[in-house]
């Protein structure tokens, strides 16, 4: 069982946290988990999660991104969603910076205006 703070939402990102905790949990104690729960406190509901394999194929899928950046040292630009006001990461990730002109165009700007 996942404990969140807010409300089921529609995206998956609270399933797919679920399902890869579930998978680390499975491998290392060696038993299948084949479902788990969230439980939300702002509405006081437990949804049952059904871990799937499209579920756990897509956990996958995102974890072997995650190796590629790493391996690749890319950090990729952070996509502002409706959901990042409620994101526990929000003060790391930063996204309101996005919305933000680039450094690029700042430092041409300011250094440009001094040499005229």
């Amino acid at each position: 069982m996942e404990y969140k703070r807010g409300q089921s939402k529609q995206i998956d990102a609270d399933r797919l946290q679920l399902c890869c905790q579930a998978m680390c949990l499975s491998e290392m104690l060696s038993v299948p988990i084949e479902e788990g729960a969230l439980y939300y406190h702002e509405t006081h509901r437990r949804e049952r999660v059904l871990l799937t394999e499209n579920l756990r194929k897509e956990v996958k899928e995102m974890l072997d991104q995650m190796h590629h950046y790493l391996q690749t040292g890319y950090v990729p630009k952070v996509r502002p969603r409706k959901g990042c006001s409620s994101c526990s990461l929000k003060e790391l990730c930063l996204p309101v910076i996005c919305k933000k002109k680039s450094v690029d165009s700042y430092y041409n700007a300011v250094f440009e205006d001094d040499l005229l």
